[in-house]
């Protein structure tokens, strides 16, 4: 069977008419427990359910696997391939991931840098403490989570539901809660010695807090703070509860249904957590301080409440209708894949890969086949899910995960999540294609380079970017590039078959990943022609002003052009790299050129010459090491760079 191209997914309009066949167990041999799609929803038990067929439930299950499962294993796959491992990985390739991410994978990825130690325990969390009791209260109480969330929390059936959902909000904090939650399951019994010990391992860093300026009691939203800095106070000591609520619903802060709802709780600590969810307002607030102060055993309380501080980052925190983002602290598809490829140096393919090909660049390819499918499909009969099942887990194999891997639970509220996700997934490509082809259509409108043009500079560059892959980097390309920093024109002087074009041309593609556009210039008025103000840009000028001597036609062509050189350079936007022979440049008539003369990098002087040991680089990288003489002729050749080119051409023709 193939595993790629149409032979993985079948046209989704040849729908199965039989689709008899249980594919779901196939898909559980190979995912995990955990799933990224725990979208949260408070409402969501109010919503009617859907219900979900044979055919959309195969292509759910597909999405979970792509979404969820492949970027598990891409990550394990990192892990071991990284010295340093995983984070070590990200931090590594950041840069380069912050320019090919969107700006919501980014923020994840940021997210997953700020709490990376957290990230390491996070599994081990979710199976094997109890975080929706005692140790919520004292993160509410430490003002880290909201006394709000308790209701989304609550919301999961499941133990390990609950303990990820916190652990995802704690997450979606911009500062680290690493510390505070480490403390707080200190002061727990739900949490075994051994995973403390594993979480003080992890503490390798502390950070001072600075103290934060006091706020006024007259501000809204201190009373909001006050109820959560004592929350676990207020949840364990509240006493005489029947009475409190009584004198609420006096006071119009409850009514009778409140009172059954919260008295139905039973046990005390939850009455009193029932209880405290309904304080809402300021008014309500006071009313509730009022119904403390009038009970001796909760007088207490009430002083405590009122001499509770409140500073300026706590009442930050805690305003209402934050929006909570619906994915998890786990990287996405896109990330994962573009890591990978980043690491192991692999440039996905653009064409379908033989179906014998098991390369990662081919594998990477499949995977990115299927999540585009996946997006464009309705329904998934079970003959495409079987061909898609056989596929992944060739790909996860291949990847080092093993076939018995742990099921996952695939139930009703598993397909609303994945459904939420990828009808999201799906209106974003959507919104994206749209917004691509409105950028293309403005781009090609404000284009000052004719097309026939930019298809010929488009496949120089490509022939450029082939070449430079046998690129060695020297003392000189390094110059070249910090000068650039600094200036932005520069003079590349050399004898011919110095390497004056390759530097010029390296140094390009240098800037293009920086978001330059290239643009070689074939005649003095091409610069003039293709420069628009503001838009990054780096012009490369060959063998300026002639070859052998200096050509005094064409410096009087550049010199009527030299107030649009002056305004060029003055645009910080733009850059211009020149070559030039040394003779030309050393002409008295190239003086009046003064802009290509006020940065000269001359790779023959003895701080940019090739050394023995950038000669001998060369010369492993272009020529034969077994041939005679390779040392005498490298030394004495200041044209070895083309010696060395002009051999390797010969070589692969032959």
């Amino acid at each position: 069977m193939a595993e790629s191209g149409e032979d993985v997914l079948q046209s989704v309009d040849k729908v199965d008419k039989n689709p008899s066949h249980n594919s779901q167990t196939e898909l559980q041999s190979f995912s995990s427990s955990k799933t990224e799609f725990q979208g949260r929803s408070r409402d969501v038990r109010s919503k009617k359910t859907e219900p979900i067929f044979k055919e959309e439930d195969n292509l759910l299950q597909a999405a979970c696997t792509i979404l969820y499962t492949v970027p598990r294993a891409i990550e394990h796959y990192i892990d071991r391939e990284h010295k340093g491992g995983f984070l070590q990985a990200i931090r590594d390739f950041k840069d380069q991931l912050k320019t090919k991410l969107r700006p919501e994978e980014w923020d994840l990825l940021s997210q997953v840098i700020v709490h990376h130690r957290l990230y390491h325990v996070y599994d081990q969390i979710i199976q094997d403490t109890i975080l929706d009791n005692e140790v919520l209260d004292l993160l509410i109480s430490r003002c880290i989570l909201r006394k709000e969330d308790r209701a989304e929390i609550e919301h999961h059936p499941r133990q390990s539901d609950r303990n990820k959902c916190i652990l995802d909000l704690l997450i979606l904090r911009q500062e680290d809660s690493y510390s505070v939650l480490l403390e707080v399951l200190k002061e727990s019994s739900t949490c075994s010695k051994d995973l403390i010990e594993c979480m003080e391992g992890q503490l390798y860093s502390h950070h001072k807090v600075a103290s934060q300026p006091k706020v006024k009691s007259c501000i809204t939203g201190f009373h909001a703070v006050r109820l959560q800095k004592n929350y676990h106070n207020l949840t364990q000591n509240l006493s005489n509860t029947e009475c409190i609520l009584d004198s609420l619903i006096s006071k119009g802060v409850l009514d009778p249904d409140d009172r059954s709802e919260i008295v139905y709780s039973g046990v005390q600590v939850k009455m009193n957590r029932k209880l405290i969810d309904h304080v809402r307002s300021e008014q309500d607030y006071q009313f509730f301080l009022e119904a403390l102060m009038e009970d001796p055993t909760n007088t207490r309380l009430a002083s405590d409440l009122e001499s509770t501080e409140v500073n300026s980052d706590e009442l930050k925190s805690l305003q209402t209708g934050v929006i909570i983002p619906t994915l998890t602290n786990k990287l996405g598809f896109h990330t994962m894949v573009s890591l990978v490829s980043m690491l192991k140096c692999v440039q996905i393919s653009k064409t379908e890969p033989e179906s014998h090909d098991t390369s990662l660049s081919a594998d990477l390819y499949r995977l990115q086949f299927l999540y585009k499918q996946m997006l464009k499909m309705k329904l998934m009969n079970s003959h495409q899910y079987q061909q898609f099942v056989q596929t992944v887990k060739k790909i996860l194999v291949r990847l080092g995960e093993e076939n018995d891997t742990v099921d996952i639970t695939w139930n009703v509220g598993m397909q609303k999540q994945v459904r939420k996700v990828l009808c999201g997934l799906k209106e974003k490509e959507e919104h994206s294609d749209l917004k691509d082809k409105i950028l293309k259509m403005e781009t090609q409108q404000d284009e000052v380079i004719p097309k026939n043009i930019r298809d010929q500079i488009e496949k120089e560059i490509k022939e450029w970017k082939i070449k430079d892959k046998m690129f060695v980097t020297t003392r000189a390309s390094e110059y070249v590039i910090g000068c650039l920093q600094d200036n932005s024109c520069l003079t590349l002087t050399a004898p011919s078959g110095v390497g004056k074009s390759f530097i010029a041309r390296h140094t390009a593609l240098v800037l293009q990943k920086e978001g330059y556009t290239i643009i070689p210039v074939k005649k003095p008025d091409n610069i003039s022609d293709y420069y628009q103000p503001g838009k990054q840009a780096v012009f490369i000028v060959d063998d300026i002003c002639g070859n052998f001597t200096a050509n005094q036609q064409q410096i009087e062509n550049w010199q009527q052009l030299l107030p649009v050189i002056k305004t060029i350079i003055a645009d910080k936007c733009c850059k211009i790299i020149v070559s030039c022979r040394l003779q030309v440049y050393r002409d008295d008539k190239f003086n009046i050129l003064e802009p290509f003369k006020s940065c000269e990098c001359n790779l023959m002087s003895d701080k940019l010459c090739l050394t023995a040991e950038e000669r001998d680089s060369m010369a492993s990288m272009y020529i034969d090491s077994s041939l005679d003489n390779i040392d005498k002729l490298s030394q004495n050749s200041e044209f070895f760079p083309l010696l060395c080119s002009l051999y390797r051409e010969k070589h692969w023709r032959c």
